[in-house]
């Protein structure tokens, strides 16, 4: 550092204001992870402005590392959670230990064992993963060398994970579920994940290249950042100010339309209220449930209604989901192709059970103004370029679930409901002020 001479350099501005542009993006559309990572983009920006873009070639390293500040990965723990349960299935079949999978339940002699969002493994695999890196970029020189060290702590974090797993049924099963659970559980990850990362570390030690850092060249001082700058700066703040302004307005107008929520299809009547299960959406502006039977089927439809798409409320946000995790459970997810109103859409389908053994399979689907759609950030991509424009839509979602005795006849229940599906200008709720 004493022989580094930094220079501003105004191209950072410029990173800068697309960091602005990508953050209200992100906040049209109610997407934490976009945010946050504008806030990474931004201050990789602010590096570039103050000290130049030698040395922030430099750092490029520890500015792009910044980028496992944002929370990310939680979409691929259905997935994570399915592998787990397969490979642990099979594990414990191979030992002697009968074992029956179901979804993310396993089944023992000894009871059911849930293979939990929380033990997918992702924790494991985002932590190794940030660890290596950084291990493998300050102690290796060669790409082959770096990219063999993150894949085997990698592969390591996910079989590790695996062996965790199979071991607390192991244990539990052994035990009579006098140990391997609770505390037990919580330790023995632990235990593993360190086991993990002090075993990768003293393998690779023997292969560690050290490096002397040469001397930094003296660089000739550039132009200093330009009233231009400082415009350009003044600008996008004044745009965020304005953005929000706007959108505290918008918050001061909401609708207030009638609370019950009636989703049409041909050959469907609406039976009653259903009971035993209702979709977890806490945010909603209104929400039920109800039992629609047709000539040759029955199912329970579920109904969120927002007022309008905002931060605390949104329409396809992360606690808009079939089960809540404690009376019903997801042991499955799955998606497949289905025609919505006329429209072919690929639905996620997951697979919900409760205490009592009681499965239901479950297709989510959500509505914006006059259309549906069928993937969670097409919705907010859509809802941020009204947002942009001025506008607040309606919108929702929709839980069509079965809970016939096969898995075949729920899926069948499904699909005819949806080809059935009325378009939703036809019975969402409407805004007197609507034209």
């Amino acid at each position: 550092w004493r022989y580094a001479d930094p220079s501003r350099d105004w191209r950072g501005a410029l990173v800068i204001g697309g960091a602005t542009l990508l953050f209200l993006a992100g906040n049209a559309a109610n997407v934490a992870l976009v945010e946050q990572a504008s806030f990474v983009l931004a201050v990789i920006g602010a590096v570039i402005l103050c000290f130049g873009a030698d040395l922030s070639r430099r750092w490029a390293f520890p500015l792009v590392f910044l980028f496992f500040m944002v929370p990310f990965g939680v979409e691929a723990t259905p997935a994570l959670q399915d592998l787990t349960s397969r490979v642990v299935a099979c594990l414990l079949n191979l030992s002697g230990v009968a074992t029956i999978r179901d979804g993310f339940i396993l089944s023992t002699a000894t009871g059911r064992f849930e293979i939990a969002e929380s033990c997918s493994g992702l924790r494991f695999l985002l932590a190794s993963a940030m660890i290596s890196i950084l291990f493998a970029s300050t102690s290796f020189t060669r790409w082959s060398s770096r990219a063999a060290f993150i894949a085997a702590a990698i592969i390591g974090a996910l079989i590790a994970n695996w062996l965790r797993a199979y071991a607390v049924i192991v244990i539990a099963t052994l035990s009579n579920r006098q140990f391997g659970v609770g505390a037990d559980h919580v330790a023995l990850g632990w235990a593993i994940y360190a086991l993990l990362i002090v075993g990768l570390a003293l393998f690779a030690r023997p292969y560690v290249v050290s490096e002397t850092s040469a001397r930094a060249a003296k660089r000739q001082r550039t132009p200093g950042a330009s009233v231009h700058v400082t415009l350009a700066t003044m600008t996008v703040l004044s745009v965020i100010i304005v953005f929000n302004a706007a959108d505290a307005k918008r918050a001061d107008i909401a609708i207030s339309p009638n609370a019950v929520i009636t989703p049409s299809a041909d050959g469907f009547a609406l039976s009653q209220p259903d009971t035993r299960w209702t979709p977890h959406v806490p945010n909603a502006d209104a929400l039920q449930s109800t039992v629609e039977t047709s000539s040759d089927t029955t199912l329970t439809i579920g109904a969120a209604y927002f007022h309008y798409d905002r931060a605390g409320a949104e329409i396809a946000g992360s606690d808009v989901r079939a089960a809540d995790g404690l009376v019903w459970r997801r042991i499955a997810v799955t998606r497949e192709g289905f025609s919505v109103a006329g429209e072919p859409k690929t639905l996620m389908i997951e697979t919900i059970t409760n205490a009592s053994g009681e499965k239901r399979s479950v297709a989510s689907l959500y509505w914006l103004a006059d259309r549906y759609y069928a993937n969670p950030a097409a919705l907010k991509f859509a809802a941020a370029r009204a947002r942009l424009a001025g506008k607040a839509p309606q919108g929702g979602a929709l839980f069509i679930s079965s809970d016939a005795a096969s898995e075949t006849e729920r899926r069948r229940a499904i699909e005819t409901y949806l080809a059935r599906l009325s378009p939703v200008a036809d019975w969402r709720p409407r805004d007197p002020k609507e034209n």
